[in-house]
């Protein structure tokens, strides 16, 4: 009987290690499960952290830069850079810096102010360069398209597609950027190929060109 009910026992410890076992198990898990979908939900939020390009009204039309953690609302373009950001850019004026002024207003712009506005939109492109970042361009601004087109080391023309990023390395590589109004830009950059000086000239000519190369 003695033996029996010392079987029984260690039967019923075994029972319970097994338990303790599984519960462990299954709190690990759990952990796992936990820490796994923070880090998911942190690489989801990292994804709108950057540089935004934004429109306003103000200063006879300005275009300004918004360094934020999350998604800026009527943001025209936003690049992520691939290197630390200083936390300042983003405190400093609530990460807002003007870009560029005097670059007309919504749905009325003079030939010079237009310049201002294409010349914005290229600086932008730059700085997503310097930053190694990855850019997209997200939105026109209503009543004024624009085109935007990249020149690299092999004389090639790339346009850049609204909705579609260019990534760092692609970026990289570039040695200018035009833009223009989409109806010039239509017009004067339907090639594959053009030496970035000649590139430049037309840009200037009949937009805004910057050189990229540093």
């Amino acid at each position: 009987a003695e033996a029996a009910e010392a079987e029984a026992a260690k039967a019923q410890q075994e029972l319970e290690m097994t338990a303790s076992q599984l519960a462990a198990t299954e709190n690990a898990q759990q952990q796992e499960a936990e820490a796994a979908e923070a880090e998911a939900a942190r690489i989801e939020r990292e994804k709108t952290v950057g540089c935004y390009l934004t429109f306003s009204d103000a200063g006879q039309g300005s275009l300004s830069t918004v360094w934020s953690a999350l998604p800026v609302e009527g943001a025209l373009a936003f690049f992520k850079p691939q290197k630390p950001v200083p936390q300042h850019k983003f405190t400093a004026n609530q990460g807002r810096s003007i870009l560029v002024s005097d670059c007309g207003r919504l749905r009325s712009s003079t030939g010079q102010s237009s310049k201002q506005f294409f010349k914005g939109i290229g600086q932008f492109v730059k700085s997503a360069k310097n930053w190694d970042a990855n850019i997209i361009f997200l939105a026109q601004l209503e009543g004024r398209p624009v085109s935007i087109f990249l020149n690299d080391a092999n004389i090639n023309v790339v346009p850049v597609v609204f909705g579609e990023g260019v990534d760092s390395p692609t970026l990289a590589r570039m040695k200018a950027v035009a833009v223009f109004s989409e109806a010039a830009g239509t017009q004067h950059m339907s090639v594959l190929k053009l030496e970035t000086n000649y590139f430049m000239t037309i840009a200037e000519k009949e937009g805004a060109g910057l050189m990229l190369a540093t």
